[in-house]
C-alpha cells in the first residue's frame, strides 16, 4: 500500500522503548498515559506543507525523511501499512530532531 501523507501531516514508524522497574519490563498496557507524553519515531514521509489562505505553501519543520523524532503522543493517529505500525501526526507536535 502506498501512503502519501497531504498538507501538513508527517507519516512516522514508531521507535518502541521497553520501560523497565528494576529488572521487571513494564507492558505498554500498564503503562499510565499522561497528557503530554512524548514518543519518538523516524520521519518515513512529509506532506508538501499546508496551503495558507493566499495559496503560498506554509513550509514544513526542519525535519527530513529519516530523522529520528520527539512528538506529541496523543496527537498521533495509529495506522498499520503492510502490517506495521505508523503513525500520522502534524507538524506542528514535532518538539525536536534527536541526533
Amino acid at each position: 500500500m502506498t501512503f502519501e501523507p497531504m498538507n501538513d501531516k508527517i507519516l512516522v514508524r514508531p521507535i518502541a522503548e521497553p520501560e523497565k522497574i528494576g529488572s521487571i519490563f513494564v507492558p505498554d498496557s500498564a503503562r499510565s498515559k499522561q497528557r503530554n507524553d512524548l514518543a519518538k519515531g523516524v520521519v518515513v514521509k512529509m506532506g508538501p506543507g499546508m496551503l495558507t489562505k493566499k495559496g503560498e505553501r506554509w513550509p514544513m519543520p526542519d525535519v527530513k525523511i529519516g530523522d529520528t523524532i520527539l512528538f506529541q503522543d496523543n496527537a498521533a493517529h495509529k495506522i498499520n501499512i503492510d502490517g506495521e505500525p505508523h503513525m500520522v501526526i502534524r507538524d506542528d507536535v514535532v518538539y525536536c530532531v534527536i541526533e
